[in-house]
């Protein structure tokens, strides 16, 4: 007797295969320790690649109470992971020599990615909860990778206690949830009499959306975003910014499309996203550090994409997709440049950029196109991104509420200029020309993502119909 069906062992191949690589690096970097590094980057490398192949040839399956849901939205998103996986590695390497952290945060990638799969590829609550952790705890200690450094610790200490609490909310609510509908099945939950009048399955779903906002950063959750981004190493705000925000938010919408007609469901993401939305712009004003200006820049980002979450549409659904992927690449491309032109990566002040423009004509053109992305200027495809949100729901949600969030996207110009014109602005005294060696010896990795990022972000602004992937 077959226990698992065959569409299935694509999917399990890759699971596999990096869980395999990763426990193999756990051996073989105390083995080897002077070529650790190398080692770690390469085993890294290679099942991304070989899971993007197997990808290809995988199929859509459901495993019993929807613990495995494998379908074309999971399909997507493990590509869109793996992408961004890929990319983030190759922004750390040499990185991690120069900012003093351990080979061991290569592995640890992958084991935070195995748990990005299996969040994007369940419907069940419990397995959700599981993913949820595997993907969080390999990333409290990467946050922490950087020896003797009080504020990548302290980070971390943060993030860690936060995310503990968040968890344990999660899991409350799932026991509410169990105790009156007597299923973790999302798909079940969605047919149970008791969705729509008990009070306590009503909290548990509170519970679970307030604990899975959390990972996304938005308000009123929003707490330890600034102060672990900044105390964060760049690539690792990278991976953070991009794998993590972007598996959350897949599971955010699996697990909305189960209150997609509860009216309090719709109020109280409204509510999460206006406040995200404000706050997060409002906060991104007044920073001097460019880490915490997107740190709060991300607060408001994902308020724009809760808006979508209430009016969830298959329109909707695509845009919300893309949204996440396009912000993602720009993230990605903004770190990557930030990695050539620092050696200290914890401490990064706008005014520090001033002359990139001049000193590194194409890191200057390339930051302001992932900078012109993220406000929404036309000819990137941060634009046509944010063009396909505000259509799918301007006509589906209040006017006021759509007004509030253009006003505050026009705002944002403000703070991502300030960025601009510190690039094109003449100093004798910036970054690039006391790193003018570590760029052309220890980044050259980081720049060929900086090239893939760019030709992405700027191949959409040009020719909107290539979004259609």
């Amino acid at each position: 007797m077959t226990i698992l069906p065959s569409q299935s062992y694509p999917f399990f191949m890759i699971l596999a295969l990096i869980t395999l690589t990763a426990l193999s690096q756990l051996i073989l970097i105390p083995t080897f320790q002077k070529r650790s590094y190398q080692i770690s980057f390469i085993l890294s490398l290679l099942p991304l690649f070989l899971s993007a192949l197997i990808l290809i040839k995988t199929s859509t399956f459901n495993l019993p109470h929807s613990l495995i849901t494998v379908d074309h939205l999971s399909i997507t998103s493990i590509a869109s992971i793996i992408l961004f996986s890929i990319l983030s590695i190759l922004t750390l390497w040499k990185n991690e020599k120069q900012d003093n952290i351990l080979p061991e945060v290569y592995p640890l990638i992958l084991f935070s990615l195995i748990g990005a799969i299996f969040l994007v590829s369940s419907n069940n609550l419990l397995m959700i909860f599981i993913a949820l952790e595997t993907i969080s705890f390999p990333v409290y200690i990467m946050v922490a990778l950087k020896k003797n450094c009080k504020a990548s610790i302290e980070a971390s200490l943060k993030y860690f206690i936060l995310g503990g609490a968040a968890s344990a909310t999660f899991l409350y609510g799932t026991s509410l949830i169990f105790g009156i509908s007597s299923t973790l099945d999302l798909k079940d939950l969605a047919h149970s009499p008791f969705i729509n009048s008990n009070l306590l399955i009503i909290i548990g779903l509170i519970l679970i959306i307030s604990s899975t906002i959390f990972k996304i950063g938005a308000a009123p959750f929003q707490a330890w975003v600034a102060d672990v981004y900044q105390g964060s190493s760049l690539p690792i705000v990278s991976y953070m910014s991009s794998v993590i925000k972007f598996s959350s938010l897949i599971v955010l919408l699996r697990i909305f499309e189960v209150i997609l007609n509860q009216e309090w469901a719709k109020y109280y993401i409204l509510a999460l996203a206006t406040l995200s939305i404000i706050i997060g712009n409002l906060l991104a004003l007044i920073q001097k550090d460019f880490k915490r200006l997107f740190a709060f820049s991300s607060i408001a980002h994902s308020g724009y994409i809760l808006l979508a979450f209430a009016c969830l549409s298959i329109l909707s659904k695509s845009s919300i997709l893309f949204y996440i992927f396009i912000y993602a690449i720009s993230s990605i491309g903004i770190f990557a440049i930030l990695t050539q032109l620092s050696n200290n990566n914890y401490q990064f002040p706008i005014s520090s950029l001033r002359g990139i423009g001049f000193e590194r004509p194409f890191l200057g053109i390339a930051l302001t196109l992932f900078i012109f992305s993220l406000s929404g200027i036309p000819l990137t495809a941060g634009f046509i991104a944010k063009f396909y949100l505000f259509s799918s729901m301007i006509t589906e949600l209040p006017i006021a509420i759509i007004i509030i969030a253009l006003l505050f996207s026009i705002l944002s110009l403000c703070y991502y200029f300030k960025v601009v014109i510190s690039i094109y602005s003449t100093s004798t005294n910036n970054l690039t020309k006391t790193n003018n060696n570590n760029l052309t010896n220890n980044s050259s990795y980081a720049f060929i993502v900086t090239i893939i990022s760019f030709l992405i972000t700027i191949a959409i602004g040009i020719y909107p119909p290539l979004s259609s992937f």
